[in-house]
């Protein structure tokens, strides 16, 4: 998880590629860039409620994208998630959130 604002404003950028097994979550984020990057990325925008707006499955490099009611976005290497379980992946993903703030 990029939890720094240093560490979500590099992102991804300059590395060469991200292993398929790898999903990024930015939380209190609506909007990711692709610029520095390499190869192009998944993107999944995820409302409050862990509700699913809106899928970008592949966002090229040098790009802005965004999702203005979202607060969680997901990111994986473009073709490492299928669309049709994107949904589910967001649903995992914010209940782990959930669970770790009441920890």
């Amino acid at each position: 998880m990029a939890e720094t604002i240093c560490a979500r404003l590099l992102g991804l950028a300059g590395l060469a590629s991200l292993p398929v097994d790898v999903v990024i979550a930015l939380q209190r984020c609506r909007s990711i860039h692709t610029f520095g990057m390499r190869f192009p990325i998944g993107a999944a925008f995820v409302g409050r409620d862990g509700q699913l707006l809106a899928v970008r499955a592949s966002v090229p490099p040098g790009r802005v994208t965004s999702s203005l009611r979202a607060s969680l976005v997901l990111e994986w290497r473009a073709g490492a998630v299928a669309t049709s379980s994107v949904a589910e992946l967001a649903r995992e993903v914010t209940c782990a959130l959930d669970r770790e703030r009441l920890e």
